[in-house]
């Protein structure tokens, strides 16, 4: 059956390794949300999986992602965040939907307000999509 996800910060990283796992069924959609998870393992889950509908929400304004996240990456010095640049897919994979948090959408410096609709708008589009396939 349909199975959907919704993952925010660190959650995004258990998404992530739970969906390497070939043996692990996923056949619904994933939603981001200011992941605090790197951009190279989420690009090979994302071509492992064309199958996979992808939302990516992240903030070039997000200094923790931006700080720790970036630079405390264990495999190298500094690593790309999903949650700060984005899956930086050059051409968009398919099925990925990137949103970016714009910077008025701080409620303090450190935190920002969910993306709620446009995740719900994203989701109702991907039904769509399906039964027009169908």
């Amino acid at each position: 059956g349909r199975s959907d996800i919704v993952a925010h910060s660190l959650g995004t990283r258990v998404v992530r390794l739970a969906l390497a796992d070939p043996s692990v069924p996923c056949h619904g959609r994933v939603a981001l949300l200011h992941g605090a998870d790197y951009v190279a393992p989420w690009r090979a889950v994302i071509a492992q999986r064309p199958d996979l509908a992808v939302f990516n929400a992240c903030s070039a304004t997000d200094m923790v992602l931006r700080f720790l996240g970036q630079w405390f990456a264990p495999e190298a010095l500094r690593a790309d965040v999903i949650g700060y640049q984005g899956l930086l897919s050059d051409p968009p994979a398919p099925g990925l939907t990137e949103h970016y948090v714009p910077d008025s959408a701080r409620l303090t410096d450190d935190h920002w307000i969910m993306p709620w609709p446009e995740v719900r708008a994203w989701l109702k589009s991907e039904v769509r999509k399906e039964r027009t396939a169908s």
